[in-house]
């Protein structure tokens, strides 16, 4: 079977979250969520998306760019 013919069982599935719920958020900052509301209140922290009422989602894409903003910062 060529690469252009690959039967759909074969394929991998992936199942990364375009968006995460704030524990799952808090785990890949290494921060609380205690401190993640926090930032939602006073900022400094990353993008956000409420989600119909209370529920408050983070787009994974959104923490990796956070996580790169931090990352590129020079230390003085």
């Amino acid at each position: 079977m060529s690469a252009l013919n690959v039967d759909l069982k074969e394929c991998v599935r992936v199942t990364t979250p375009l968006a995460v719920r704030e524990k799952s958020a808090a785990e890949m900052l290494g921060v609380s969520v205690s401190l993640l509301r926090k930032w939602r209140v006073y900022g400094g922290g990353p993008k956000f998306v409420k989600m119909g009422g209370a529920a408050v989602c983070y787009r994974v894409a959104d923490l990796h760019s956070y996580i790169a903003a931090l990352s590129s910062r020079e230390v003085v």
